[in-house]
């Protein structure tokens, strides 16, 4: 008896499918190297949309090492501190200038050396949300 493997042919179809996009929906573009901070200083963590589209009615978080440690969020076209850490209030500054295109950036004051390591930026539309994860180092001491 002879055996025969087939390898089913919607596999090699559906692999060019999985990597387009669906209307709605987007990749985020983060930073590809890390953001350098120098304590004291300021540090602007940029993010946008792929392909271009207006954010001001999604939400927009940036967060540490799992959602919950939330940097700061933007919602319902505001910024919301609510739920944010301790360590960030009074700290961050949304830039939402050019929201409209799918760009917005985060800007934190003050920093500190315990502000360094991985950070995402999170998008959430009605239908869809996506991430983009890179990291801030912080070196030297405050210049002040």
């Amino acid at each position: 008896m002879k055996m025969v493997t087939v390898m089913p042919v919607t596999v090699s179809v559906m692999i060019p499918l999985i990597s387009k996009l669906l209307p709605g929906q987007f990749h985020v573009i983060g930073p590809r190297e890390p953001v350098i901070a120098l304590v004291g200083e300021e540090a602007v963590l940029s993010c946008q949309l792929s392909p271009s589209m207006d954010a001001q009615n999604m939400e927009v978080r940036w967060y540490r090492n799992v959602p919950l440690d939330l940097v700061h969020r933007y919602s319902t076209s505001q910024d919301d501190t609510e739920e944010q850490m301790l360590e960030y209030q009074g700290r961050t500054e949304f830039l939402k200038d050019n929201i409209t295109k799918g760009h917005v950036a985060l800007r934190i004051h003050q920093i500190q050396l315990s502000d360094g390591g991985e950070y995402a930026c999170y998008f959430e539309s009605s239908t869809y949300y996506n991430e983009a994860k890179f990291q801030v180092l912080v070196t030297g001491e405050s210049l002040q």
